[in-house]
């Protein structure tokens, strides 16, 4: 390969390690054309970037980026398993791949400056997606709010529930509008309860009946 073309291969590495959020290698011997390119699809369709290196530039690569733990897992066929947002995804991709068809064999992880057994990456591949842990954060987030509000809507029901019952009352007439006069048992002006008929006075020219005890007496 001329040498043009090798700082090409090498600067376009160091990019794409650059970027990356995780690093996985795995050994792809045994994967025919077929599979490999429906690796690559499966790959493409969860936001994996999967491609075969060549080891003597890869090696290179992972000089320039201070990246010499990774230097001696370049043996043999190697590919690169990168993502740039969910470390996650590239372990889950092989690891499925290699359930159905015993193949790639997982070399290793890099995530986060450390680098990961092949036990490790299983262990990994069974982490929710960035995905799944931002919905799940979410309904943590929105828990206490919908509490409120659920508390918030019984309140306001039994309040409707109240007003309708005291409603429905009043309109049998077992129950009293609130702005009826409350009844009394004040006296009336004349010293005698408002609901006691008043003596009746006597016809004009007659005594009144005290006067007319006094007369009998005599």
């Amino acid at each position: 390969m001329p040498t043009a073309q090798k700082t090409a291969a090498i600067e376009q590495l160091r990019e794409t390690l650059d970027r990356a959020a995780a690093i996985f290698l795995a050994d792809f011997t045994g994967l025919d054309v077929a599979k490999m390119t429906d690796l690559r699809r499966k790959c493409r369709e969860n936001g994996v970037t999967f491609r075969v290196v060549k080891n003597t530039l890869a090696i290179k690569a992972t000089r320039a980026m201070e990246l010499e733990e990774l230097e001696p897992h370049f043996r043999g066929p190697t590919a690169l398993a990168v993502s740039t947002d969910d470390p996650t995804s590239p372990a889950r991709v092989l690891l499925d791949f290699q359930k159905e068809h015993k193949k790639p064999e997982v070399k290793l992880g890099y995530v986060d400056g450390r680098v990961l057994t092949p036990a490790e990456v299983k262990a990994v591949a069974n982490l929710p997606s960035r995905d799944q842990l931002v919905s799940q954060i979410m309904q943590l987030a929105l828990a206490p709010a919908q509490n409120f509000v659920s508390a918030l809507n019984d309140v306001l029901g039994r309040l409707v529930r109240t007003v309708d019952a005291v409603r429905g009352e009043m309109e049998k007439g077992t129950a009293a509008p609130a702005d009826a006069p409350a009844p009394t048992d004040q006296p009336s002006a004349e010293g005698k309860p408002a609901d006691e008929p008043l003596a009746e006075e006597p016809p004009a020219g007659e005594p009144a009946a005290d006067e007319q005890a006094e007369e009998s007496k005599d």
